[in-house]
């Protein structure tokens, strides 16, 4: 009878801790991102690159800004919007570099239950799908034997056709994250926790290879309720009801 008990008080916390309807959630992600690829013919990735591919791809920076916005029920939440994440690898040294960027324009699905910790403090794992639309790849390459050494890497953006013969434009992908939250008051809570994003299918057009991209980030940003919590009604005959008496 005492576990039944303890059992009913934990979740009349969490039900009670959430508050339901739509919110608002911008927010920043930053990180690092790789690729998980097999070994490719000579003229991908990009046709007028000369580097090879590397036998183990090495982490570039990665962002990813978002407007969200969702519904709670209760501890549960449903969350969905746009974001633009940055994915891509580097190969090679400092004198010999490549790094190739992808950029993407992001739809997700976000599924998420919310477990409280106190008055104000939360947590919020989730998971979920997103489609993206696959906008571009840009190439920054610095070799011995090209015109730019020894100065900067030339960035060179994919002609849109030559994208078309190796990319999808349209890939689907899954998300982690679990999201550590301050309440603040009733309709604003700060939140960061980390996510990992990545590709469900390979992102290049060819039969006998395969390239995953995957993103790894600290995502940070706020919770604003769009409802407003109506203030009780006072019952007729309190005091500032009841007429002054001469």
């Amino acid at each position: 009878m005492k576990n039944i008990l303890l059992c009913g008080l934990c979740f009349a916390s969490i039900a009670s801790f959430g508050q339901n309807g739509f919110f608002l959630e911008p927010g920043l992600g930053l990180g690092v991102t790789d690729v998980k690829a097999s070994n490719p013919p000579y003229e991908y990735p990009i046709l007028y690159a000369a580097a090879g591919w590397p036998a183990k791809p090495k982490i570039i920076f990665s962002y990813d800004p978002s407007l969200f916005i969702g519904y709670q029920h209760a501890h549960w939440s449903l969350t969905t919007g746009i974001s633009f994440l940055k994915t891509g690898y580097s190969a090679g040294e400092a004198d010999d570099k490549m790094t190739e960027s992808y950029y993407h324009v992001m739809v997700p699905l976000i599924f998420s239950e919310q477990f409280n910790i106190g008055k104000h403090f939360f947590i919020r794992p989730g998971f979920g799908f997103a489609l993206s639309y696959n906008t571009t790849a840009v190439e920054k390459y610095k070799d011995p034997g090209t015109y730019n050494y020894p100065g900067p890497p030339n960035s060179q953006p994919l002609p849109e056709n030559e994208f078309d013969k190796i990319y999808f434009r349209v890939t689907g992908w899954e998300i982690l994250r679990v999201q550590m939250g301050y309440k603040v008051n009733d309709r604003l809570n700060i939140i960061a926790g980390p996510e990992y994003q990545f590709m469900l299918s390979s992102f290049i057009k060819d039969n006998d290879n395969y390239e995953i991209n995957r993103a790894y980030t600290v995502k940070m940003g706020i919770t604003w309720s769009l409802h407003h919590s109506k203030q009780p009604e006072k019952p007729a005959g309190t005091y500032e009801n009841t007429p002054k008496q001469n």
